[in-house]
């Protein structure tokens, strides 16, 4: 019964995320910390909120990834969540957002009782969700300055692709050497290539490579390969700015994407 209760809830709570169109993030979080505290007070709630492989369509894909295993488990999850979700969710808005933490979640899921078919495993935990996000924001803002976690060394500011690139070889030596521990190394990684495969149709923007397709002479494509190479953020918008004069009808330039005759590329 607590199952379902929970399961409605999420979903309300989830309409009501699309309807504000903000603080997605923080609603998440907070529905965490309220599930696992529902645990705490009924142990056995965490087996009926996690995820049965051996019933693979159920409402268990949505409740799973929000119940947590024990303190650690849910204050690391949570944490790296605040880390990676909250420039993704700045970037590319709240409902954009919660369609890559919800969809990559629940796919990574799906994918595990696949491969799995026909075990009784059970799966809880956001992390599915969070290396979907992280996939999303790696392939949107490589370059992005974030603080994460390295194992045990926390680095105040890092590049999303350093960061990425740490956390999917981890991942994919546990699955290469067969590591086994409580961990669903094979969510993790279906869930952060998700991430990157979908994270350009979801987020509704081109990369700025994408303006190659308009650099129609030698000029503009040297002027579009300075622009990519540029680190200086203000310097970087002189350039395109530069750019777009040119090569566009109509421009805009807002503080992370650039419109161009009605296409938008992302900063």
């Amino acid at each position: 019964m607590i199952e379902y209760i929970i399961f409605f809830s999420l979903l309300i709570i989830i309409t009501f995320i699309f309807i504000i169109n903000r603080e997605g993030l923080f609603l998440i979080v907070l529905s965490n910390v309220i599930i696992f505290s529902i645990e705490l007070i009924y142990p056995q709630s965490i087996y009926l909120l996690a995820y049965n492989t051996s019933n693979p369509l159920s409402i268990n894909l949505l409740t799973g990834i929000f119940a947590h295993y024990n303190y650690m488990h849910i204050l690391f999850n949570m944490v790296v969540l605040l880390f990676i979700g909250f420039p993704l969710e700045v970037r590319i808005g709240t409902r954009r957002f919660l369609i890559i933490y919800l969809f990559t979640g629940i796919l990574s899921e799906i994918i595990f009782s696949l491969i799995y078919i026909g075990s009784e495993t059970l799966l809880i935990g956001a992390s599915g969700a969070i290396f979907g996000v992280m996939g999303a924001l790696l392939r949107l803002y490589p370059d992005d300055e974030i603080p994460m976690f390295l194992g045990f060394i926390f680095l105040p500011r890092i590049k999303v692709k350093y960061a990425v690139l740490f956390a999917a070889i981890i991942e994919f030596l546990a699955i290469f050497l067969s590591y086994e521990n409580d961990i669903a190394h094979i969510v993790h990684v279906s869930a952060l290539v998700i991430g990157i495969l979908i994270a350009p149709f979801i987020s509704g923007m081109h990369g700025l490579s994408s303006l190659q397709a308009i650099a129609s002479d030698e000029e503009s494509r040297k002027l579009l390969r300075e622009i990519m190479k540029e680190r200086i953020p203000e310097m970087k918008k002189i350039l395109l700015e530069e750019f777009l004069k040119k090569k566009c009808k109509k421009y805009e330039i807002n503080k992370n994407y650039v419109l161009c005759d009605g296409k938008k590329y992302r900063l």
